[in-house]
């Protein structure tokens, strides 16, 4: 007796990469773009120059993102720019975890900054607990002109890439 079975092909979930942030982040998204095309994974960004985790908040700009697109893991970039404004200092921790919280869920990756070593190791400070994954990039090689938080285009090229490895080791997708 021969018994056929159809093949069937399960399709995968489509998965959806989602970036907010700072300069940082707008930085971050033409090389992060590249990457998710070439994965097949659906990329949307909205980075915003000079802005902080305060805006992002207490404006709702999280909150819209999260709602405007579909997202399966969240970058953040947010905080340094906290860091110079004393009157923002006091509540980061808070404000990261409800960007955290407004997430539900989905994995949310923190990008720690490279340079300015003092505000990055607040920005990791505060980030910490906040139930992120954390990418601390000082870890990291990245190629900068002097005294700026803004990587090279190599940089950002470079940091994309160690993004790219940091999600496929540690978000299931």
């Amino acid at each position: 007796m021969f018994l056929a079975f159809p093949i069937i092909t399960l399709q995968q979930k489509e998965v959806h990469l989602l970036i907010i942030g700072d300069s940082l982040a707008a930085g971050l998204t033409p090389h992060i773009s590249k990457i998710a095309k070439k994965e097949n994974i659906k990329f949307h960004a909205d980075g915003r120059g000079g802005t902080t985790l305060k805006q992002w908040v207490d404006f709702n700009w999280a909150e819209k993102d999260f709602k405007k697109y579909e997202h399966d893991i969240i970058l953040v970039s947010l905080g340094i720019n906290d860091y110079g404004r004393t009157d923002n200092r006091s509540k980061l921790k808070i404000r990261a975890k409800k960007i955290v919280e407004l997430a539900k869920g989905t994995p949310v990756i923190w990008l720690v900054p490279a340079v300015k070593r003092k505000s990055s190791q607040f920005v990791y400070e505060a980030v910490k607990d906040s139930g992120a994954l954390i990418l601390d990039v000082r870890q990291l090689n990245i190629e900068h002109p002097p005294g700026d938080v803004h990587p090279t285009g190599n940089g950002y090229k470079y940091w994309s890439k160690e993004i790219w490895n940091f999600i496929q080791h540690n978000v299931s997708i």
